[in-house]
């Protein structure tokens, strides 16, 4: 199963998405199966230009939202965002030990994908 997330950031509704995935395989197969959450963020991420103060006013704007707010939200280094993403979803107490995580940053122009957490 693939869970797609525009900005790849993990929020509540990512860990209510993924309690939920992990609840219903628990309750369709005794003791639930085996799977793997695994984050995955890239370096030519449209959320890197959160991080320009123009750019990110001007969408906090258009969705009413508080600029420090969107601020966190930018990509501007997928290893680094991908660790603190793994680590919240390793500390979520709603996600069932069924579920696996790690993280992975894509570099698109070199091709490399490197494993970042686990």
């Amino acid at each position: 199963m693939v869970v797609r997330i525009a900005g790849g950031r993990v929020s509540a509704g990512v860990l209510k998405d993924l309690a939920n995935i992990g609840y219903l395989a628990s309750a369709l197969v005794a003791g639930g199966p085996q799977f793997e959450a695994a984050v995955v963020h890239h370096t030519q991420r449209g959320t890197r230009f959160l991080a320009d103060d123009k750019s990110r006013r001007g969408f906090a704007d258009l969705i009413g939202a508080d600029d420090a707010a969107v601020a966190r939200e930018a990509v501007t280094s997928p290893g680094q965002t991908v660790h603190s993403d793994v680590g919240l979803l390793g500390t979520a107490t709603v996600l069932p030990n069924t579920i696996t995580i790690s993280g992975r940053a894509y570099e698109v122009t070199a091709g490399l994908v490197n494993q970042e957490s686990e």
